[in-house]
């Protein structure tokens, strides 16, 4: 009987962990970790070709970078509810700092930080600073301790974002770029076709394969005197 109950928590275990590895859940501080990296990149492509002036917002970041609105970051911050770290836009995601502030932690002058923080690994609240020397940017992350512990001794109010109001919808693409964007996508799947094991329709498949050959396998075990 022991080596029964077994043998059914080994095989719900491993179910558990392919149908885990098949739904992966995006963790935030990963999004906001890939999110500050780009942000960094154009505001040093911005500096490049905007020398000597001081940036203030990120619309003004993403007009001249002719990028338009950040509709993919904004959906994927979305998905956090109220954690995602604006009301209306992405572009109220980080407030910029005052001319002249620097930080003893890091580099420079201080650029901007996440207007509210995030949750961390073990839900430790953590903020994305951003400061630069000359040309050059870093970004650093830091608890909110240590965030409001400077903001206190340093006397420097806590910069907030501008409100904005919510982004027009994307407008529908016309039938020329729909066509030369499918044309696109089945180039792209021909020259890097996606791993059999990593398509949607073959991982539901070995998740029933996998269900039916635990559920066998209980009953025969279960069938035994």
């Amino acid at each position: 009987m022991l080596r029964l109950v077994f043998n059914f928590r080994f095989s719900v275990s491993a179910l558990a962990l392919i149908c885990t590895g098949c739904h992966q859940v995006e963790r935030q501080y990963e999004a906001e970790t890939d999110t500050i990296r780009g942000i960094v990149r154009l505001l040093e492509m911005y500096t490049y070709e905007h020398p000597g002036i001081r940036i203030t917002n990120l619309p003004q970041v993403f007009i001249a970078a002719e990028q338009g609105y950040p509709q993919q970051w904004h959906g994927r911050f979305e998905t956090f509810g109220k954690q995602a770290g604006f009301t209306n836009s992405f572009y109220e995601k980080y407030a910029f700092f005052s001319p002249g502030i620097t930080n003893p932690w890091m580099e420079g002058e201080l650029v901007l930080m996440n207007a509210r923080p995030y949750p961390g690994p073990e839900d430790k609240l953590l903020r994305n600073v951003v400061s630069r020397s000359g040309n050059r940017y870093f970004r650093q992350s830091l608890s909110e301790t240590a965030i409001q512990r400077f903001l206190k001794e340093s006397s420097v109010a806590e910069p907030k974002p501008v409100p904005m109001p919510p982004p027009p919808p994307d407008p529908p693409p016309d039938e020329t770029s729909r066509k030369a964007a499918e044309a696109l996508l089945e180039e792209s799947y021909r020259l890097h076709p996606v791993p059999i094991w990593r398509r949607p329709a073959w991982q539901a498949a070995g998740v029933v394969v996998v269900l039916c050959a635990v559920l066998y396998g209980f009953f025969r075990l279960a069938r035994r005197p």
